[in-house]
Protein backbone atom coordinates (compact mmCIF):
# COMPACT_ATOMS: atom_id res chain seq x y z
CA UNK A 1 0.00 0.00 0.00
CA UNK A 2 0.57 1.59 -2.43
CA UNK A 3 3.09 0.69 -5.15
CA UNK A 4 5.34 3.59 -4.22
CA UNK A 5 7.61 3.76 -7.23
CA UNK A 6 5.76 2.25 -10.16
CA UNK A 7 2.20 3.26 -9.35
CA UNK A 8 -0.10 4.59 -6.65
CA UNK A 9 -3.22 2.52 -6.17
CA UNK A 10 -3.62 2.37 -2.41
CA UNK A 11 -5.10 -0.63 -0.64
CA UNK A 12 -5.02 -1.91 2.92
CA UNK A 13 -2.79 -4.85 3.80
CA UNK A 14 -1.70 -6.46 7.03
CA UNK A 15 2.11 -6.79 7.42
CA UNK A 16 4.42 -6.62 10.40
CA UNK A 17 4.21 -3.01 11.60
CA UNK A 18 1.98 -2.78 14.70
CA UNK A 19 1.33 0.73 16.02
CA UNK A 20 0.13 1.49 19.54
CA UNK A 21 -3.28 3.02 20.22
CA UNK A 22 -4.88 4.74 23.18
CA UNK A 23 -7.76 2.76 24.71
CA UNK A 24 -10.79 4.87 25.60
CA UNK A 25 -14.46 4.24 26.30
CA UNK A 26 -17.17 4.90 23.74
CA UNK A 27 -18.94 7.31 26.12
CA UNK A 28 -15.88 9.56 26.12
CA UNK A 29 -15.80 9.57 22.33
CA UNK A 30 -19.32 10.87 21.89
CA UNK A 31 -18.05 14.45 21.84
CA UNK A 32 -14.28 14.02 21.98
CA UNK A 33 -11.54 13.08 19.58
CA UNK A 34 -8.45 11.42 21.01
CA UNK A 35 -5.02 11.90 19.49
CA UNK A 36 -2.75 8.94 20.07
CA UNK A 37 0.30 11.16 20.46
CA UNK A 38 -1.34 13.85 22.62
CA UNK A 39 -3.09 13.99 25.98
CA UNK A 40 -4.98 17.22 25.18
CA UNK A 41 -8.77 16.82 25.16
CA UNK A 42 -11.74 19.10 24.71
CA UNK A 43 -15.46 18.50 24.47
CA UNK A 44 -15.63 19.76 20.89
CA UNK A 45 -12.12 19.53 19.49
CA UNK A 46 -8.65 18.21 20.13
CA UNK A 47 -5.38 19.91 19.25
CA UNK A 48 -2.63 17.63 18.06
CA UNK A 49 1.08 17.99 17.60
CA UNK A 50 1.97 19.30 14.11
CA UNK A 51 1.83 16.64 11.42
CA UNK A 52 4.63 16.94 8.84
CA UNK A 53 2.20 16.75 5.93
CA UNK A 54 3.98 19.48 3.97
CA UNK A 55 0.93 19.98 1.77
CA UNK A 56 1.20 21.96 -1.44
CA UNK A 57 1.89 25.67 -1.12
CA UNK A 58 -0.58 26.27 -3.92
CA UNK A 59 -3.94 26.11 -2.17
CA UNK A 60 -6.11 26.75 -5.20
CA UNK A 61 -8.59 23.88 -5.04
CA UNK A 62 -10.01 24.60 -8.49
CA UNK A 63 -7.15 22.41 -9.70
CA UNK A 64 -9.16 19.41 -8.45
CA UNK A 65 -11.41 19.73 -11.49
CA UNK A 66 -9.63 18.85 -14.69
CA UNK A 67 -10.22 16.99 -17.93
CA UNK A 68 -9.36 13.27 -17.54
CA UNK A 69 -7.06 11.83 -20.18
CA UNK A 70 -8.75 10.13 -23.11
CA UNK A 71 -6.41 7.16 -22.85
CA UNK A 72 -6.77 4.17 -25.13
CA UNK A 73 -7.50 0.85 -23.46
CA UNK A 74 -4.30 -0.66 -24.87
CA UNK A 75 -2.22 2.19 -23.43
CA UNK A 76 -3.89 1.85 -20.02
CA UNK A 77 -3.27 -1.89 -20.05
CA UNK A 78 0.44 -1.48 -20.72
CA UNK A 79 0.70 1.19 -18.03
CA UNK A 80 -0.89 -0.95 -15.33
CA UNK A 81 1.19 -3.98 -16.26
CA UNK A 82 4.29 -2.03 -15.19
CA UNK A 83 2.96 -1.63 -11.63
CA UNK A 84 4.75 -3.58 -8.91
CA UNK A 85 4.63 -3.97 -5.14
CA UNK A 86 7.21 -4.95 -2.52
CA UNK A 87 7.43 -5.18 1.26
CA UNK A 88 8.61 -1.55 1.42
CA UNK A 89 5.34 -0.45 -0.17
CA UNK A 90 3.20 -2.00 2.57
CA UNK A 91 2.26 -0.66 6.01
CA UNK A 92 -0.32 -1.27 8.68
CA UNK A 93 -2.00 2.14 8.80
CA UNK A 94 -4.88 1.29 11.14
CA UNK A 95 -5.18 -1.07 14.07
CA UNK A 96 -8.37 -2.84 12.98
CA UNK A 97 -10.04 -3.75 9.70
CA UNK A 98 -10.25 -0.77 7.31
CA UNK A 99 -13.64 0.67 6.41
CA UNK A 100 -12.54 3.76 4.43
CA UNK A 101 -9.58 4.91 2.37
CA UNK A 102 -8.48 7.95 0.34
CA UNK A 103 -5.53 10.02 -0.92
CA UNK A 104 -5.16 13.71 -0.21
CA UNK A 105 -5.52 15.67 -3.49
CA UNK A 106 -1.95 16.97 -3.72
CA UNK A 107 0.37 16.93 -6.73
CA UNK A 108 3.61 16.93 -4.77
CA UNK A 109 2.92 15.47 -1.32
CA UNK A 110 1.42 12.01 -0.97
CA UNK A 111 -0.73 11.25 2.08
CA UNK A 112 -2.86 8.14 2.53
CA UNK A 113 -5.80 8.27 4.97
CA UNK A 114 -7.59 5.18 6.29
CA UNK A 115 -10.32 4.65 8.89
CA UNK A 116 -11.03 1.38 10.71
CA UNK A 117 -13.94 -0.42 12.34
CA UNK A 118 -13.40 0.93 15.87
CA UNK A 119 -13.03 4.63 15.01
CA UNK A 120 -9.29 5.01 14.41
CA UNK A 121 -7.94 7.14 11.56
CA UNK A 122 -4.42 6.50 10.28
CA UNK A 123 -2.39 8.91 8.14
CA UNK A 124 0.60 7.64 6.17
CA UNK A 125 2.96 10.36 4.94
CA UNK A 126 4.79 8.81 2.01
CA UNK A 127 7.04 11.85 1.58
CA UNK A 128 8.69 11.23 4.91
CA UNK A 129 10.78 8.27 3.61
CA UNK A 130 12.04 7.53 7.09
CA UNK A 131 14.01 4.45 8.07
CA UNK A 132 11.60 4.11 10.99
CA UNK A 133 8.06 3.42 9.74
CA UNK A 134 6.60 4.99 12.91
CA UNK A 135 7.87 8.40 11.73
CA UNK A 136 5.69 8.12 8.62
CA UNK A 137 2.41 7.01 10.23
CA UNK A 138 0.16 8.98 12.58
CA UNK A 139 -2.92 7.47 14.21
CA UNK A 140 -5.85 9.09 15.98
CA UNK A 141 -8.98 7.86 17.70
CA UNK A 142 -11.61 10.17 16.24
CA UNK A 143 -14.80 8.15 16.52
CA UNK A 144 -16.46 5.55 18.73
CA UNK A 145 -17.60 3.36 15.81
CA UNK A 146 -16.42 2.42 12.30
CA UNK A 147 -15.14 5.31 10.15
CA UNK A 148 -17.36 4.80 7.13
CA UNK A 149 -15.98 7.53 4.86
CA UNK A 150 -13.00 9.90 4.50
CA UNK A 151 -12.97 12.71 1.96
CA UNK A 152 -11.13 15.99 1.43
CA UNK A 153 -13.00 19.22 0.82
CA UNK A 154 -13.15 20.39 -2.78
CA UNK A 155 -13.04 24.10 -1.93
CA UNK A 156 -11.08 24.34 1.35
CA UNK A 157 -7.58 23.04 0.86
CA UNK A 158 -6.35 20.59 3.50
CA UNK A 159 -9.72 20.04 5.19
CA UNK A 160 -10.50 16.37 5.76
CA UNK A 161 -13.99 15.16 6.70
CA UNK A 162 -14.71 11.81 8.36
CA UNK A 163 -18.08 10.17 9.00
CA UNK A 164 -18.85 7.33 11.36
CA UNK A 165 -21.51 4.94 12.54
CA UNK A 166 -21.45 6.92 15.82
CA UNK A 167 -23.61 9.57 14.05
CA UNK A 168 -20.91 12.25 13.92
CA UNK A 169 -18.98 14.07 11.20
CA UNK A 170 -15.56 15.43 12.12
CA UNK A 171 -13.51 17.97 10.20
CA UNK A 172 -9.73 18.31 10.39
CA UNK A 173 -7.62 21.10 8.93
CA UNK A 174 -4.38 19.27 8.13
CA UNK A 175 -2.95 22.41 6.59
CA UNK A 176 -3.51 24.49 9.72
CA UNK A 177 -1.58 22.68 12.42
CA UNK A 178 -3.97 19.81 13.06
CA UNK A 179 -7.29 20.15 14.86
CA UNK A 180 -10.16 17.66 14.77
CA UNK A 181 -13.51 19.43 15.14
CA UNK A 182 -16.90 17.92 15.83
CA UNK A 183 -18.58 19.28 12.71
CA UNK A 184 -22.01 17.66 12.96
CA UNK A 185 -23.83 15.26 15.27
CA UNK A 186 -27.12 13.56 14.55
CA UNK A 187 -29.94 13.53 17.10
CA UNK A 188 -29.20 10.89 19.76
CA UNK A 189 -32.80 9.67 19.70
CA UNK A 190 -32.59 8.86 16.03
CA UNK A 191 -30.71 5.56 15.97
CA UNK A 192 -28.89 5.70 12.68
CA UNK A 193 -25.24 6.08 11.81
CA UNK A 194 -23.54 7.82 8.89
CA UNK A 195 -22.51 5.47 6.10
CA UNK A 196 -21.37 7.81 3.34
CA UNK A 197 -21.17 11.43 2.23
CA UNK A 198 -20.23 13.42 -0.86
CA UNK A 199 -19.50 17.05 -1.75
CA UNK A 200 -21.76 18.59 -4.38
CA UNK A 201 -19.61 20.06 -7.16
CA UNK A 202 -22.18 22.68 -8.21
CA UNK A 203 -22.26 23.89 -4.58
CA UNK A 204 -19.07 22.84 -2.81
CA UNK A 205 -20.38 24.18 0.51
CA UNK A 206 -23.01 21.44 0.57
CA UNK A 207 -22.28 18.00 2.00
CA UNK A 208 -24.81 15.25 1.42
CA UNK A 209 -24.64 12.38 3.90
CA UNK A 210 -26.53 9.08 4.14
CA UNK A 211 -27.66 7.02 7.12
CA UNK A 212 -28.20 3.39 8.00
CA UNK A 213 -31.98 3.92 8.23
CA UNK A 214 -32.43 5.17 4.64
CA UNK A 215 -32.31 8.87 5.46
CA UNK A 216 -30.11 11.45 3.73
CA UNK A 217 -29.32 15.01 4.77
CA UNK A 218 -27.86 18.08 3.10
CA UNK A 219 -25.54 20.08 5.36
CA UNK A 220 -24.21 23.58 4.67
CA UNK A 221 -20.56 23.69 5.77
CA UNK A 222 -20.71 27.46 6.30
CA UNK A 223 -23.19 27.30 9.17
CA UNK A 224 -22.06 27.04 12.79
CA UNK A 225 -23.20 24.86 14.37
CA UNK A 226 -23.83 22.81 11.25
CA UNK A 227 -27.49 22.01 10.65
CA UNK A 228 -29.19 20.15 7.81
CA UNK A 229 -30.90 22.36 5.26
CA UNK A 230 -32.95 19.35 4.18
CA UNK A 231 -33.46 15.76 5.31
CA UNK A 232 -35.50 13.05 3.64
CA UNK A 233 -35.88 9.28 3.66
CA UNK A 234 -34.67 8.39 0.16
CA UNK A 235 -34.77 4.60 0.65
CA UNK A 236 -36.64 2.11 2.81
CA UNK A 237 -33.39 0.61 4.09
CA UNK A 238 -29.84 1.81 4.71
CA UNK A 239 -28.02 3.83 2.06
CA UNK A 240 -24.56 2.32 1.57
CA UNK A 241 -23.17 5.13 -0.60
CA UNK A 242 -24.24 8.55 -1.79
CA UNK A 243 -22.24 10.02 -4.68
CA UNK A 244 -22.48 13.28 -6.59
CA UNK A 245 -21.63 13.53 -10.27
CA UNK A 246 -18.03 14.89 -10.29
CA UNK A 247 -18.80 17.16 -13.25
CA UNK A 248 -20.75 20.37 -12.85
CA UNK A 249 -24.00 18.46 -12.88
CA UNK A 250 -26.81 18.04 -10.38
CA UNK A 251 -27.04 14.24 -10.48
CA UNK A 252 -26.80 12.21 -7.28
CA UNK A 253 -26.72 8.41 -6.98
CA UNK A 254 -27.68 6.48 -3.83
CA UNK A 255 -27.02 2.74 -3.44
CA UNK A 256 -29.10 0.90 -0.87
CA UNK A 257 -29.70 -2.33 0.99
CA UNK A 258 -33.19 -2.32 -0.54
CA UNK A 259 -31.66 -3.72 -3.77
CA UNK A 260 -31.83 -0.50 -5.74
CA UNK A 261 -29.83 2.47 -6.94
CA UNK A 262 -31.72 5.75 -7.23
CA UNK A 263 -30.74 8.77 -9.32
CA UNK A 264 -31.77 12.19 -8.04
CA UNK A 265 -31.77 15.79 -9.23
CA UNK A 266 -30.43 17.81 -6.30
CA UNK A 267 -32.25 20.94 -7.55
CA UNK A 268 -35.53 19.18 -6.77
CA UNK A 269 -34.57 18.18 -3.23
CA UNK A 270 -36.04 20.84 -0.95
CA UNK A 271 -36.64 21.21 2.77
CA UNK A 272 -40.36 20.39 2.64
CA UNK A 273 -41.73 18.02 0.02
CA UNK A 274 -40.50 14.47 -0.33
CA UNK A 275 -38.36 14.33 -3.52
CA UNK A 276 -39.02 11.91 -6.34
CA UNK A 277 -36.21 9.90 -7.89
CA UNK A 278 -35.36 10.59 -11.53
CA UNK A 279 -34.69 6.87 -12.00
CA UNK A 280 -34.68 3.71 -9.89
CA UNK A 281 -32.23 1.01 -11.02
CA UNK A 282 -33.34 -2.33 -9.59
CA UNK A 283 -30.78 -5.01 -8.61
CA UNK A 284 -31.33 -8.59 -7.41
CA UNK A 285 -29.36 -8.09 -4.16
CA UNK A 286 -28.12 -5.33 -1.87
CA UNK A 287 -26.00 -2.72 -3.68
CA UNK A 288 -22.68 -1.93 -1.97
CA UNK A 289 -21.87 1.14 -4.03
CA UNK A 290 -22.76 3.31 -7.01
CA UNK A 291 -20.18 5.73 -8.41
CA UNK A 292 -20.17 8.12 -11.38
CA UNK A 293 -17.20 8.15 -13.75
CA UNK A 294 -15.00 11.31 -13.79
CA UNK A 295 -16.98 12.88 -16.66
CA UNK A 296 -20.36 11.55 -15.51
CA UNK A 297 -20.72 9.38 -18.62
CA UNK A 298 -20.91 6.07 -16.77
CA UNK A 299 -22.21 4.70 -13.50
CA UNK A 300 -20.77 1.49 -12.02
CA UNK A 301 -22.58 -0.39 -9.25
CA UNK A 302 -21.36 -3.24 -7.04
CA UNK A 303 -24.10 -5.72 -6.24
CA UNK A 304 -23.46 -7.89 -3.15
CA UNK A 305 -23.55 -11.67 -3.74
CA UNK A 306 -24.74 -11.11 -7.30
CA UNK A 307 -21.22 -11.77 -8.63
CA UNK A 308 -21.54 -8.92 -11.12
CA UNK A 309 -20.49 -5.31 -11.58
CA UNK A 310 -23.26 -3.37 -13.34
CA UNK A 311 -22.24 -0.65 -15.81
CA UNK A 312 -24.61 2.05 -17.09
CA UNK A 313 -23.84 4.39 -20.00
CA UNK A 314 -25.66 7.57 -18.96
CA UNK A 315 -24.43 9.54 -21.97
CA UNK A 316 -26.53 7.35 -24.27
CA UNK A 317 -29.75 7.84 -22.32
CA UNK A 318 -32.02 10.73 -23.29
CA UNK A 319 -34.69 9.55 -20.84
CA UNK A 320 -33.05 8.84 -17.47
CA UNK A 321 -36.21 7.19 -16.14
CA UNK A 322 -35.67 4.19 -18.43
CA UNK A 323 -31.91 3.72 -18.10
CA UNK A 324 -30.70 0.11 -18.32
CA UNK A 325 -27.26 -1.47 -17.77
CA UNK A 326 -25.39 -1.79 -21.05
CA UNK A 327 -22.85 -4.25 -19.62
CA UNK A 328 -22.65 -6.66 -16.67
CA UNK A 329 -19.19 -7.86 -15.67
CA UNK A 330 -18.77 -11.19 -13.89
CA UNK A 331 -17.02 -10.60 -10.56
CA UNK A 332 -17.01 -12.55 -7.29
CA UNK A 333 -18.49 -10.14 -4.72
CA UNK A 334 -19.16 -12.68 -1.96
CA UNK A 335 -16.89 -11.19 0.69
CA UNK A 336 -18.83 -12.78 3.54
CA UNK A 337 -19.19 -11.45 7.06
CA UNK A 338 -15.58 -10.74 8.02
CA UNK A 339 -14.35 -8.75 5.03
CA UNK A 340 -15.12 -5.16 4.10
CA UNK A 341 -17.51 -5.15 1.16
CA UNK A 342 -16.11 -4.54 -2.33
CA UNK A 343 -16.72 -1.18 -3.99
CA UNK A 344 -15.81 -0.54 -7.64
CA UNK A 345 -14.19 2.89 -8.04
CA UNK A 346 -13.06 5.03 -10.98
CA UNK A 347 -9.62 6.39 -11.85
CA UNK A 348 -10.08 10.17 -11.72
CA UNK A 349 -7.34 10.66 -14.32
CA UNK A 350 -9.04 8.53 -16.99
CA UNK A 351 -12.56 8.84 -18.33
CA UNK A 352 -13.45 5.14 -18.42
CA UNK A 353 -11.10 3.07 -16.19
CA UNK A 354 -12.41 1.51 -12.97
CA UNK A 355 -11.12 -1.07 -10.48
CA UNK A 356 -12.38 -3.46 -7.84
CA UNK A 357 -10.82 -5.79 -5.29
CA UNK A 358 -10.98 -9.53 -5.78
CA UNK A 359 -11.39 -12.68 -3.69
CA UNK A 360 -8.39 -13.98 -5.67
CA UNK A 361 -6.16 -11.43 -3.86
CA UNK A 362 -5.76 -9.30 -6.96
CA UNK A 363 -6.88 -5.83 -8.01
CA UNK A 364 -9.04 -6.14 -11.13
CA UNK A 365 -8.92 -3.26 -13.63
CA UNK A 366 -11.52 -2.61 -16.32
CA UNK A 367 -12.24 -0.18 -19.15
CA UNK A 368 -15.81 0.80 -19.95
CA UNK A 369 -14.87 1.44 -23.59
CA UNK A 370 -13.53 -2.06 -24.29
CA UNK A 371 -15.62 -4.13 -26.67
CA UNK A 372 -14.73 -7.35 -24.87
CA UNK A 373 -17.61 -8.72 -22.82
CA UNK A 374 -15.68 -8.76 -19.54
CA UNK A 375 -14.12 -5.27 -20.06
CA UNK A 376 -10.98 -6.58 -18.34
CA UNK A 377 -7.70 -4.65 -18.70
CA UNK A 378 -5.45 -6.59 -16.34
CA UNK A 379 -5.10 -7.93 -12.79
CA UNK A 380 -2.58 -6.45 -10.35
CA UNK A 381 -0.98 -9.00 -8.08
CA UNK A 382 2.25 -9.69 -6.21
CA UNK A 383 3.84 -12.17 -3.85
CA UNK A 384 3.84 -9.57 -1.08
CA UNK A 385 0.13 -8.76 -1.49
CA UNK A 386 -1.24 -11.49 0.72
CA UNK A 387 -4.62 -10.10 1.79
CA UNK A 388 -7.84 -9.32 -0.07
CA UNK A 389 -7.95 -5.69 -1.18
CA UNK A 390 -11.51 -4.65 -0.35
CA UNK A 391 -10.88 -0.90 -0.55
CA UNK A 392 -9.08 0.96 -3.33
CA UNK A 393 -8.24 4.58 -4.05
CA UNK A 394 -6.65 6.13 -7.14
CA UNK A 395 -4.43 9.14 -6.65
CA UNK A 396 -6.05 12.09 -8.49
CA UNK A 397 -2.80 13.12 -10.19
CA UNK A 398 -0.19 10.33 -10.15
CA UNK A 399 -0.23 6.89 -11.75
Amino acid sequence: IPPRRSGRIASLNDPSYKPSFVSISNDTLKNEAVAVKSETRDTKEVSIEPIPMALDENKNCEKLYFEPKNEKASEAKQKFKKFSISVEDIAKVTKERAYSLCFNPSKDKILICAGDKVGNVGLWNLNQNSADRSDEIFQYRLHASPVSRIQFSSNEYGKMYTTSYDKTIRCSDLNGGGRFMLFYQEDEENYSGFLSFSHLVTNSNLIMASFSNGKAVGIDTRTSPAKPIWEHYLHDKKINTIHCDPTFSNKIATASLDCSVSLWDCRKIGSKNQPKAVAVLQHPRSVNSAHFSPLGEYLVTTCQNDNQLWLYNLSMESDMSSVKPFRKVQHNNQTGRWLTKFQAIWDEKARDVFACGSMDRTIDLYSASLEASNLGLTKLKGDDMQSIQSLLSFHPYHD
